[in-house]
């Protein structure tokens, strides 16, 4: 026969248990939707939530499987006489439950006084949310800030160098700065290293917050107005906050605004209209246009009708000439297991003019040779950098950073002000950056609520 304690015990797992079990899948339901959706959320809390879900799981089985069996074990062993004296933790917990029993007693005889109360706070919230403002990531304290050079396309690394060295010494020696790191000609990207001559950074740490008595927002501001009284030659340099390392999907800025159409010329044109509004508003700062227009660069302008009577055609006079200046792969020298490209061209110090591109060498179809200045026009002008494509369509991005309020306020402000920007046909914006991943986001929310 079951023994007394024994009894006690299978009636108190009946009556808690499945209060337990309802509990524990209704946290459960809340936690488990996150694997099921796509995107940043599932790379960011993928791991804890499966902690999560194998903690409370193993709970589960804790509260409604050892503890009855420990308790019978521990509450046999004890003497069968009443207990007159209580403990401490045992008056503590009656008492939480004498008065957990009043409130809800009052609550349910004032049920309709409670639900209004509630559903003045449910208001409340609704009306403070959107005035909260919304980031992605909260800006962590870490100390972590970067120094961004960038001088006109075509300055040497000399040149960015020097301009380096004045932001060193106008920065000094500041006991708030634990280390310093300045990278000159390029930028560092993951595990990949861009060689760029006319870009350069300093990487600056700060000593531990419990050390200094500035946030690093504080810090980036006084060191604004600081470099601000820097003469650089020319050029922009930036005070930001560096990328969240592991997390490159969110792009380099706060937000990104991406101008997408056919036309290069047109597309800078559209991207500037969007910088101008950016660069106004007081939520910004960091403006700038990734596109570069400034590259100087000799354009071949074809004659077609001129071609077409000699005998060439536009595809050969563009594959000839990007032979002879950029070179083709003839053949391959072997040097061992190593293999390496033997590629023709004509030297780099016979094309220094305009001169020298026209007197370069087409083969006619009819045979022989001609120059092509005499099926063309060679003409000094400017053009870009890169050409970056997403989605096989031409885009530049305005990148900003947001100052004073979160990244939710200062992307609504932008999207009032690109409101009266008139996109050609063809053209669009697409807001990239946190603006993108807390977009995708709210969708994955609102996935999760609904499955919750």
């Amino acid at each position: 026969p079951e023994s007394p304690i024994s009894e006690l015990v299978i009636t108190a797992t009946h009556q808690v248990g499945p209060a337990v079990i309802a509990a524990t899948l209704s946290f459960l339901a809340l936690f488990l939707p996150f694997l099921l959706v796509p995107g940043m959320a599932s790379l960011l809390f993928h791991e804890l939530i499966l902690v999560i879900a194998g903690i409370i799981a193993i709970s589960l089985v804790m509260a409604i499987a050892v503890t009855p069996i420990v308790m019978a074990i521990v509450l046999g062993k004890r003497s069968a006489h009443v207990v007159e004296h209580l403990t401490f933790s045992e008056r503590v917990i009656e008492r939480i439950t004498e008065a957990y029993g009043k409130l809800l007693e009052r609550t349910i005889r004032l049920r309709w006084i409670t639900i209004a109360f509630f559903a003045v706070f449910l208001v409340l919230g609704m009306w403070l949310l959107p005035r909260l403002g919304t980031e992605f990531l909260p800006k962590m304290d870490d100390g972590r800030i970067m120094v961004k050079l960038r001088l006109p396309t075509g300055a040497s690394v000399a040149q960015t160098d020097g301009a380096l060295g004045q932001l060193e010494k106008a920065i000094g020696e500041d006991p708030l700065i634990d280390n310093t790191f300045t990278l000159v000609g390029g930028r560092v990207w993951g595990l990949a290293t861009y060689e760029i001559a006319n870009e350069g950074e300093i990487d600056i740490q700060l000593v531990p917050r419990h050390k200094r008595k500035l946030s690093t927002e504080q810090y980036i501001a006084r060191l604004q107005k600081k470099l601000a009284d820097v003469k650089l030659p020319a050029g922009k340099a930036m005070v930001m906050k560096p990328m969240m390392r592991g997390i490159r999907q969110v792009g380099v800025a706060d937000i990104e605004v991406k101008a997408k159409g056919q036309d290069v010329a047109q597309l800078y044109d559209l991207a500037d209209q969007v910088a101008r509004p950016m660069q106004g508003l007081k939520q910004f700062k960091n403006v700038y246009v990734s596109m570069d227009m400034t590259k100087p660069e000799y354009q071949v302008r074809i004659d077609r009708v001129r071609a077409a009577e000699l005998g060439v055609s536009v595809a050969d006079v563009a594959a000839t000439l990007r032979t002879l200046v950029s070179g083709e792969v003839a053949t391959r020298y072997r040097e061992g297991d190593e293999y390496y490209n033997i590629r023709l061209m004509v030297p780099e110090s016979k094309i220094t003019s305009k001169r020298a591109i026209e007197n370069l060498a087409l083969p006619c179809a009819q045979g022989g040779y001609l120059r092509v200045r005499d099926v063309a026009d060679v003409v000094e002008a400017v053009g870009p950098v890169e050409i970056v494509r997403e989605d096989q369509v031409k885009q530049v991005i305005i990148r900003g950073d947001a100052e004073g309020v979160s990244v939710g306020t200062a992307l609504n402000s932008l999207k009032t002000a690109l409101a009266n920007v008139e996109r050609p046909t063809g053209y669009e914006f697409r807001f990239g950056g946190q603006a993108q991943v807390m977009d995708e986001m709210r969708r994955s929310l609102l996935l999760i609520l609904a499955f919750a």
